[in-house]
C-alpha cells in the first residue's frame, strides 16, 4: 500500500479572527473551508490553501478559545513550510513581513536550501523557501504579485527524542523512504528526511532528533497533527485492516464529511492521520465559493442558527 503525500497539517488557534486575517490578508492564502470540529460544534475549523487541486495539501486550524500557552519541548510537530517560485520571492516575503511587523529571522541555509523562518501572531513556526519544481502559479485574489504568491505547503518538521520510535512507523508501517540527513541550521541537530514514493520534495517529512528532556505540551501556537493522503475509502479500509493485524492502536474510521480518516500515534506520541482525497471540499460549495460561508454536515443543518451563535465570527 502506498500513501500519496501530505493531505493537511492541523494546528491550534486561540483567536480565529486574527488567524483568518493573517493567513488570508498577509499570506494571501484562500480559506477553502470554514466548518466546525467533528467533536465540538462550538469550535470553528478553517482550512487554507493556495489552490483547490485534489493533491494539494492544506493547512487547518482548530479554534480553542480556552487554549493555554504552548510548552516548548520534545516530541512535537515543530514547524510547517510554504513554497514560493524563486529566491526573489523569498526576498519579497522578507520585505512584506517587515511591512506587516511579522516576526522573522534572517534567511539561512537548511538542507541545501535558503529558507526564511517566520512565525504568525501566536508563534506557529513556518519556513518559506523557493521550490524550483513548481512553475505553475495559479494564484489567489490578493495584493501580492502573482509571481511571488505562495504556491503551497512544503515539508513538515517533527522534533523527537527517540528516532527509532518514529522511524519504525514512518518506514516499516507507512513505507516512507529515508533519503538522507542534514544538520538543522539553528540548533545543529541531526535531521532525517523521509519521502513518499513518486512524490515531489515538498511532500517530505523532516525528523529532527533532540536530546531535550522537556516534553512539549500543546497550546495555541502548536501544530496538532499531520495527515497523510489516501485516495479513497477502499484504501483507508486496507490501512485499518493493517493496523488491526499489527495491533497498532487507532481511532477507527471517522467521517469528517469532506474526507474520512484514521488517527494513530507513534512511540514518541506524535499524532498522525490518514485522510481520503474524496469526496473533497467541493461537495457542498462551488469552487469559486469555497470558504465563503459556514459549511455544516447534513446532520447539523437543523442546528445551524444555534451553532452560528456560538461560533466566533471571522470578520
Amino acid at each position: 500500500m502506498q500513501l500519496h503525500g501530505i493531505h493537511h497539517i492541523s494546528a491550534i488557534t486561540k483567536n480565529v479572527q486574527k488567524n483568518y486575517h493573517f493567513f488570508t490578508e498577509i499570506l494571501g492564502l484562500q480559506c477553502i473551508k470554514s466548518t466546525v470540529h467533528h467533536e465540538d460544534t462550538t469550535a470553528r475549523k478553517l482550512y487554507y490553501a493556495s489552490d483547490i487541486q485534489q493533491d494539494e495539501a492544506s493547512l487547518a486550524f482548530i479554534e480553542r478559545k480556552d487554549a493555554s500557552e504552548t510548552k516548548k519541548g520534545n516530541n512535537t510537530i515543530l514547524d510547517a513550510s510554504f513554497r514560493v517560485a524563486s529566491q526573489a520571492s523569498v526576498i519579497y516575503w522578507k520585505r512584506r513581513f517587515e511591512q506587516f511587523s511579522v516576526n522573522y529571522e534572517e534567511i539561512v541555509l537548511s538542507n541545501d536550501t535558503e529558507v526564511l523562518v517566520f512565525t504568525d501572531f501566536e508563534g506557529h513556526s513556518f519556513h518559506m523557501y523557493a521550490n524550483q519544481e513548481d512553475v505553475n502559479i495559479i494564484g489567489t485574489a490578493s495584493d501580492i504579485p502573482l509571481e511571488h504568491q505562495i504556491i503551497g505547503l512544503g515539508p513538515c518538521t517533527i522534533k523527537i527524542n527517540q528516532i527509532d520510535q518514529t522511524a519504525v512507523v514512518l518506514e516499516d508501517v507507512l513505507s516512507l523512504v529515508h533519503t538522507h540527513s542534514y544538520l538543522s541550521p539553528q540548533q545543529e541537530k541531526k535531521t532525517s528526511v523521509y519521502t513518499f514514493s513518486g512524490k515531489q520534495s515538498h511532500h517530505e517529512i523532516h525528523v529532527e532528533q533532540s536530546n531535550e528532556f522537556t516534553q512539549a505540551k500543546l497550546g495555541y501556537s502548536s501544530f496538532h497533527h499531520l495527515a497523510f493522503r489516501v485516495e479513497n475509502i477502499t484504501e483507508l479500509r486496507k490501512w485499518r485492516d493493517l493496523f488491526e493485524r499489527i495491533r497498532m492502536p487507532n481511532s477507527g474510521i471517522i467521517n469528517h464529511t469532506y474526507y474520512k480518516s484514521i488517527y494513530f500515534r507513534d512511540g514518541n506520541d506524535i499524532l498522525y492521520e490518514l485522510a481520503t482525497s474524496k469526496p473533497g471540499f467541493t461537495i457542498d460549495e462551488e469552487i469559486d465559493q469555497l470558504g465563503s460561508t459556514l459549511s455544516l454536515p447534513k446532520q447539523l443543518q437543523k442546528q445551524r442558527e444555534e451553532i452560528e451563535k456560538e461560533l466566533t465570527p471571522l470578520l
